[in-house]
């Protein structure tokens, strides 16, 4: 099975022994948008059991911390889940209302998807490192990305 998979399998898991809720759900962290409290209450529920701490690859099939952060907020009810729906094929490219924007947008370091969020005009995105990308990849997007945001965020460092 997918490492990808497992992990969310081995989250789901983790939540069930704990909330017994059988909805299983795989977040978009493109809207991961919690409150540091929140963080904070989570490492705390989850400060001893080894499954929470393993160190293993970032996304192996070992590591369930990430999903757990997203998932654990929406099982205890404090997070607020928003399921987002993908546009259709027709949505996208035949009916498109005058001024629609997607929700969100996930793509990787690539043309297509630069293309993609200038054309829908996502209002959150989330671009992902391929396996292939390569240094002119990573300059194209770094390009990109200071020609869409041209001033720095206020939480950025200087």
């Amino acid at each position: 099975m997918e490492s990808w998979m497992q992990t969310n399998l081995n989250a789901w898991k983790l939540l069930y022994d704990r909330y017994h809720k059988n909805e299983f759900y795989v977040l978009a962290h493109t809207i991961d948008g919690y409150r540091k409290s929140l963080f904070q209450t989570t490492i705390d529920r989850y400060k001893t059991d080894e499954k929470f701490y393993s160190l293993g690859r970032f996304r192996s099939a070992d590591e369930v911390a990430r999903s757990i952060f997203g998932l654990d907020m929406v099982y205890s009810g404090e997070g607020v889940l928003s399921i987002v729906e993908a546009p259709s094929f027709w949505q996208k490219h035949i009916h498109r209302k005058p001024g629609y924007s997607w929700k969100c947008y996930c793509g990787s370091e690539d043309e297509k998807t630069r293309r993609q969020i200038l054309r829908f005009k996502p209002y959150l995105f989330c671009i992902n490192a391929a396996a292939n990308s390569s240094l002119d990849d990573k300059i194209l997007m770094r390009e990109f990305y200071d020609k869409l945001f041209p001033n720095p965020s206020s939480f950025e460092l200087s």
